[in-house]
């Protein structure tokens, strides 16, 4: 399930003033055009290349939850998919980091988030993506990285699960959620996770 009513909600909330805010708004309305793309191209026979390379650009999201809050961040996801070799890696960067307040009852918040207190964080560091290896119209790759806030440093690993679809390949959708990944928080693991990667080739 794609994370897609969260990441609209987080491309309105609080006016959105400020310049974390305003990067998170761009990265939630481009992982919105290209999921929409990926949902007309949802049922439609998947033509792909017989060879050569292609770079995919898009947006990957991560929400998780903890005992004493949660978070949603927004990065950009680069890809490269090399079809002669049948491999596929890159890495996710440049997030955005939403942090709910620990008094936050994550369960009411995902009910009705407009009464949420979040607190809007650039971050650095970045999550590279590798030893992908493509078979048919899908692929696996292992991912690993360290994001960090001024605050909190998110340790993420795991595998990705994707799919090529639309005519040539043009479109990437990738996932992962917690039988697959570990998202900790200055250690911490979390209690629910979830990943979700919307691209689209150049």
């Amino acid at each position: 399930m794609r994370m897609t009513t969260m990441v609209a909600f987080l491309a309105g909330a609080s006016g959105l003033a400020g310049c974390a805010q305003i990067s998170l708004m761009t990265k939630a309305v481009e992982y919105m055009d290209i999921s929409g793309e990926l949902d007309d191209a949802e049922g439609v026979a998947v033509d792909m290349p017989e060879g050569g390379t292609a770079d995919y650009d898009g947006v990957v999201g991560i929400g998780a939850r903890y005992r004493d809050g949660g978070v949603m961040m927004l990065g950009d996801a680069a890809l490269t998919a090399d079809f002669d070799a049948a491999t596929i890696d890159g890495r996710l960067d440049d997030f955005i980091v939403a942090e709910l307040d620990g008094d936050v009852d994550i369960d009411e918040f995902l009910g009705n988030p407009i009464g949420a207190a979040f607190s809007f964080r650039t971050a650095d560091g970045e999550i590279g993506v590798t030893g992908g290896s493509i078979a048919g119209t899908g692929f696996l790759a292992d991912f690993e990285g360290t994001v960090t806030t001024d605050d909190n440093a998110y340790y993420a690993k795991g595998e990705l699960y994707g799919d090529f679809l639309g005519a040539n390949g043009q479109l990437i959708e990738a996932r992962a959620d917690a039988a697959d990944m570990l998202l900790r928080r200055n250690g911490s693991g979390a209690e629910d996770v979830e990943l979700y990667l919307a691209a689209e080739a150049d």
